[in-house]
């Protein structure tokens, strides 16, 4: 039994533009932590 989080993202993230902002986010996420080690 998988949450429904996880179901719902991969059918939406195909036409939906929500999603986007999904993948968008995580690059921003590993952005910072790139500029603290250098």
């Amino acid at each position: 039994m998988q949450p429904p989080t996880v179901s719902p993202p991969h059918p939406r993230r195909l036409s939906s533009p929500s999603a986007r902002s999904l993948p968008a986010a995580a690059p921003l996420s590993h952005r910072p932590p790139r500029s603290s080690r250098i």
